[in-house]
């Protein structure tokens, strides 16, 4: 196995507690929808998060300023994230 996607916050302790070095993606089904959440997310050694189409342009560049980890995100239209 290559990775786990996972909504829950109690596999992600295990995972960090335990001795787990595969890919770890936060679900959809726990979304990302600001910096903060991203923030809280972060600590638990997550390789990727994918954003839900909830969460809008504004938001994603904010986290993106901030990102360690690789993303995703799901938009209807296309977005302007780079100002110029």
């Amino acid at each position: 196995m290559d990775g786990i996607i996972t909504p829950s916050v109690a596999l992600l302790i295990e995972l960090q507690e335990g001795d787990y070095d595969g890919e770890v993606c936060l679900s959809t089904m726990q979304p990302v929808f600001n910096v903060e959440s991203y923030r809280f997310f972060k600590q638990f050694g997550l390789t990727r998060t994918v954003f839900p189409e909830q969460v809008g342009a504004h938001e994603v560049r904010e986290i993106l300023d901030d990102a360690t980890m690789q993303t995703e995100a799901f938009f209807p239209v296309i977005p302007r994230l780079h100002q110029h």
